[in-house]
């Protein structure tokens, strides 16, 4: 069974209270004064539902905060709760209804936009009416063409009548070609004359039309090139390549040959060379002896500063003694009263206590220390100086060693050049040759590269070109299964015809909903009738049309329907079109209103109109005043500013 939605509560949380509006099954009529936030409650409604911005009404903005919707959907209960006013993305889905609202109940957080992977407010929505990754095609009548998921925006057109639709001229969104073919599309959805298989074949087919263009231009480009360049076929490329590897390993060879030749012309300055290798190893051990040298010193030198240092501590140490033990002190410090010298060595002038024995040097004998300290000195001045009469001896050794080196390396070289240098030319050659050869096959392996890439795009290409051929032949058996569009039309436009005659449309004749889905009558397209009455009601009976049939043939329509200014146009007026200044017009739209509203059809209708008849009292969920002393005032009911 198809689900269908039923709205059951819109409330509004504000600065300083809620408002709210109950709906019922069947039709519901908000009727009122003007500026009274009628089409604001359809405007709210279609927000909950995922429009993108919130009406913008400055009672709206002053005082809402949160937009709470109750909608049944067969068995279940939902509140979508969304934000006013606010940049947040994510909006919540409660599992409960409104009264359980302040109760535990199980709340899931949605996307406000749609998006794939992602649950929004139009997945969720969708997936429980059945309309869950419908694909649309971007360019219906082409058997190439990308896709778009349908979205519960896209079937919002089918269920809310706006004003700007109703009374304009872009019912069928005229003014945006791409809106107007997707709403064809929906439309074909809601009757199953629309095929996901034929959709999704279509956009398989463009992605596999694309990479064949790209690949048959690909494989021109490359064979132009060869063309151009006179590259030799693969075989004769792995041929040239096998020579040339052939010749690096015969010069391989023939290097290998002169290497030895150089080696052996080498023995005949054995001895120079092994003179050379023992001279080079001395300097290196005079050097690593000459380093550790220099690391003893880098620790001495320190040691030799303390020594001095600890020297003149003591001398200062020394005569402070001699300053400070003559000392004493004769009157108090506190009163000046003279002080009596104690006879006692060991007690305190001032107190009279016993001095008690302290680690003051005292006992130190500083002179003793002194000379301690000066005969380590001493013995660390000799053993400097011998380290550093060493360190001066290797450094002559090294020099020494230095100019031998130079001469004995020099004595090689010449002897070395007269036998060496014939072979060194030959190898140079022989080297330079082998580079080339290696430039060349590097060469070559990039045209083998492009030879190969050629044979493997070759392949996708057919490859390509047989899945084409398959998809096509599969689009084909798809258009034979779809359903019989003619039918639909045929019955949409007898319909369409009948609703025209219930509102009473004046001299009607030639109304027909054609195959692209256009109404109309007089055998003129509904946006060019003369009045803004025609146009209305041409419009409104297209709607109602579609919605009749879609609740008849339990297809997959939402099941509600909301309708705003349904009297533009028409009724009493003096700006009024002289064929629409009929009462009876209007009698005629609230017959057809609750012929479509009849509780056995299971359809909800919700309509704006500031007055309707009076024995249409019964369909009235809410009226308007804008009077202050006959409340409500509006649906922001306490501002009457």
């Amino acid at each position: 069974m198809i689900n269908k939605i039923k709205i059951n509560q819109l409330r509004v949380k504000g600065v300083n209270k809620d408002y709210f509006v109950n709906f019922k099954k069947g039709l519901n009529i908000i009727s009122g004064e003007i500026s009274t936030g009628k089409t604001t409650i359809l405007d709210l409604i279609d927000y909950c539902f995922g429009e993108e911005e919130p009406p913008k009404y400055p009672e709206i903005y002053r005082k809402a905060n949160i937009a709470l919707l109750e909608i049944e959907i067969g068995e279940e209960k939902f509140i979508i709760e969304r934000q006013m006013y606010s940049k947040r993305n994510t909006e919540q889905i409660h599992f409960c209804n409104m009264n359980e609202m302040s109760s535990d109940h199980r709340t899931i957080e949605v996307k406000t936009v749609q998006k794939k992977g992602e649950e929004s407010i139009s997945s969720f929505i969708l997936s429980k009416i059945g309309l869950e990754e419908v694909p649309l095609k971007e360019a219906p009548k082409k058997d190439v063409s990308g896709i778009d998921i349908m979205s519960l925006r896209d079937v919002m057109w089918l269920c809310y009548l706006k004003r700007d639709r109703v009374s304009g001229e872009d019912l069928l969104f005229e003014k945006n070609y791409m809106k107007g073919i997707k709403l064809k599309q929906v439309i074909d959805v809601i009757f199953n004359l629309h095929s996901e298989r034929l959709s999704i074949l279509s956009d398989e087919l463009k992605k596999n039309q694309e990479s064949l263009i790209e690949k048959q231009q690909k494989e021109k480009t490359l064979l132009s090139f060869i063309d151009n360049q006179g590259i030799m076929t693969l075989e004769k490329l792995e041929e040239e390549k096998k020579k040339l590897l052939e010749g690096i390993e015969n010069n391989k060879r023939l290097l290998d040959e002169i290497n030895v030749k150089i080696l052996g012309s080498s023995d005949l300055a054995k001895d120079l060379r092994e003179n050379v290798l023992k001279l080079n190893s001395n300097i290196q051990s005079l050097r690593t002896d000459k380093r550790n040298i220099e690391k003893t010193l880098q620790r001495l030198i320190p040691l030799r500063g303390q020594y001095h240092e600890d020297i003149s501590k003591l001398n200062f140490l020394s005569r402070a003694k001699q300053i400070i033990d003559p000392l004493t002190i004769l009157f108090c410090p506190s009163c000046l009263s003279p002080i009596k010298k104690s006879e006692t060595k060991d007690a305190c002038p001032l107190c009279g206590n016993k001095i008690k024995e302290t680690e003051v040097y005292e006992n130190l004998d500083v002179t003793r220390e002194i000379r301690t300290i000066e005969r380590k000195l001493d013995e660390l001045n000799t053993y400097v100086e011998d380290i550093e009469t060493r360190h001066k001896d290797i450094e002559k050794q090294e020099e020494k060693i230095r100019n031998e080196l130079r001469l004995e390396s020099k004595k090689l070289d010449d002897t070395l050049q007269s036998f060496v240098s014939p072979f060194l030319t030959e190898r140079d050659t022989m080297i330079s040759i082998m580079s080339q050869n290696q430039n060349e096959i590097i060469h070559i392996d990039e045209m083998i590269k492009i030879r190969n890439e050629i044979i493997t795009i070759s392949k996708e290409r057919i490859d390509l070109q047989n899945k084409q051929e398959e998809i096509e032949k599969t689009i084909e058996e798809e258009r034979k299964k779809s359903v019989n569009r003619a039918e639909v039309i045929s019955s949409l436009s007898k319909t369409y015809f009948n609703h025209l005659q219930t509102v009473k449309f004046p001299k009607l004749s030639d109304a027909f909903i054609d195959d692209k889905l256009v109404p109309y009558v007089r055998g003129l397209r509904y946006n060019e009738l003369s009045s803004d009455g025609a146009i209305n009601l041409s419009s409104i009976c297209w709607m109602t049309a579609i919605f009749a049939e879609a609740i008849q043939r339990s297809t997959h329509h939402p099941g509600f329907l909301m309708l705003d200014n349904i009297q533009a146009g028409i009724g009493i007026g003096a700006e009024r079109d002289r064929d629409f200044q009929d009462e009876t017009i209007v009698d005629g739209i609230y017959t057809l209103l609750k012929e479509l509203s009849d509780p056995s059809n299971g359809g909800q209708l919700i309509v704006v109109d500031n007055h309707p008849p009076n024995y249409m009292k019964n369909g009235v969920i809410v009226y308007y005043s804008r009077d202050p002393k006959r409340p409500p005032y509006g649906f922001i009911d306490d501002e009457t500013t």
